[in-house]
């Protein structure tokens, strides 16, 4: 029983070990298994992980993807030149490219634009569908501008602003333009001005056509301020005053220059030649020629000279033609009287028409002294437009063919009469009146009637006289045919 009992305890002892036995394997089993679940469950863990992450790296990339193609296409705008250069155009550049990690879009159309243009008012210009490209426009106006390109999404894209500043399309300033006219040498003064790029060159000259490119510049350093220019010239006529910025843009302005408005002529006893130097009117002074005076003795204590007629003078107004030729001839001065039978020549007629001396009656001389010539006829001042004859006298214009060239004349005076004295005393003096250019009662156009007696003899033939000579035109005092050229443009 005991043993028995025994064999029951030892039986139990190994049924207790053998189910520790089996449960602990079991449980290593488990054990096992659930490491390996763990594990596979760690590593499923990962797996997802990872396909998470890559995912997450999928969906960035593309959303990257997305966003460079959004905004990838970059447009840039460059100008030529740039503004630190003066010119009359500016040459704008721009470029466009996809710059996208997938280059997915293309660019189709391209437009300049400036910074107040609405993209509506935009023009574009068709391009065949290109991932990049360059494009020019030539600009002439300051302004900001832009470049604008369509891709095939029609998305607009602009590039950045350029400011162009240094375009200059505006003519010089001519201020003041002026001369000193009329002289001898004028001095032609102007005031100039450029408010862009400067002044930087000017000339005067006669010539109306002149150009940027042409010679005869005058450089100065291109300035904004106003700058005074000078020149001198010395012949009449019509000049132009060119002033040029530094970019070529070109201001013309004229004057007209007289460096001489007045002639004068004296007598030579000959024809002269006047040419116009500008079409104009022209005032014309015509002086005839002064009598001869009359000389006789008062007592035998000295001469005492009786005075003449003065010429003629007259003014008129012309119009001439720049390079017409007028002809002047200026009358000569009437002879002096003297005495009969030694000087009686110098009461001769003066040259263009004057009429010679007459001689004084005898009751008024003194007996002693003998006789006194009266002063010759002054001769005219005339002025023709072409010259008749060989010394272009009056008279050679006295028949219809000729009249119509001749314009007008000044009548000389008439000589002084010689009457004489009674008692020391002076008796009488009568001035003779200017002659006149026309023919008189017996003498044609263009002679002076010579005095006479009362039978018609004069002093030269050295009979007894009481008439004073007449006479035609000619010159007084200052002897001048004078011609005053205010020279208007018509």
């Amino acid at each position: 029983m005991k043993q028995k009992m025994k064999r029951i305890k030892m039986n139990q002892g190994a049924v207790t070990l053998y189910v520790l036995i089996v449960c602990l394997f079991f449980t290593f089993i488990l054990t096992a298994i659930y490491i390996q679940t763990i594990n596979r469950m760690h590593t499923q863990a990962q797996e997802i992980q990872q396909i998470e992450d890559n995912y997450r790296k999928q969906l960035e990339f593309a959303g990257e993807v997305y966003d460079e193609v959004k905004k990838g296409i970059e447009a840039t705008l460059t100008q030529n030149p740039g503004n630190d250069v003066w010119t009359k155009e500016v040459t704008l550049t721009g470029k466009a490219n996809n710059t996208a990690i997938a280059h997915f879009i293309n660019i189709v159309s391209f437009s300049f634009g400036k910074k107040n243009t609405s993209e509506a008012d935009l023009v574009w210009t068709d391009i065949p569908s290109t991932l990049e490209t360059t494009q020019n426009t030539v600009v002439t106006e300051n302004d900001t501008y832009y470049f604008y390109v369509t891709d095939e999404n029609g998305e607009i894209h602009r590039s950045n602003e350029v400011v162009v500043k240094n375009i200059d399309r505006v003519n010089p300033t001519i201020e003041s333009l002026t001369s000193n006219s009329p002289n001898p040498t004028v001095t032609i003064t102007a005031d100039i001005k450029d408010n862009e790029s400067g002044v930087s060159a000017w000339q005067i000259s006669t010539d109306p056509n002149l150009t940027p490119d042409s010679s005869g510049w005058t450089n100065i350093t291109p300035t904004n301020n106003s700058t005074r220019v000078q020149k001198n010239v010395t012949v009449t006529g019509t000049y132009y005053l060119y002033v040029k910025d530094q970019v070529g843009n070109m201001t013309k302005q004229s004057i007209k220059v007289i460096t001489q408005t007045r002639w004068e002529f004296g007598y030579k006893g000959s024809p002269e030649s006047w040419t116009a130097p500008e079409t104009g009117y022209y005032n014309i002074t015509l002086n005839g020629a002064a009598g001869g005076i009359s000389v006789y003795s008062v007592n035998q204590l000295g001469s005492y000279p009786r005075l003449s007629s003065n010429g003629g003078r007259v003014n008129l107004k012309v119009y001439v033609q720049k390079g017409a030729t007028l002809y002047v001839t200026v009358g000569g001065g009437g002879g002096s009287g003297g005495r009969t039978g030694n000087d009686r020549s110098q009461s001769s007629g003066g040259y263009n028409g004057g009429g010679n001396g007459g001689i004084g009656p005898k009751r008024y001389n003194n007996p002693q002294l003998g006789q006194y010539c009266a002063g010759g006829g002054g001769g005219a001042t005339t002025i023709a437009v072409s010259l008749n004859g060989t010394d272009g006298q009056l008279k050679s214009y006295s028949n219809e063919s000729t009249a119509k060239n001749y314009i007008l004349g000044a009548a000389g005076g008439g000589g002084a009469s010689n009457h004489g004295y009674a008692a020391g005393m002076e008796y009488m003096q009568r001035d003779s009146r200017g002659g006149s250019s026309a023919s008189g009662d017996r003498y044609r156009f263009g002679y002076g009637e010579s005095g006479g007696d009362y039978s018609g003899n004069t002093c030269t033939q050295a009979i007894p006289s009481n008439i004073e000579g007449s006479g035609g035109g000619g010159r007084r005092m200052d002897r001048w045919f004078v011609i005053y050229g205010s020279i208007p443009t018509k």
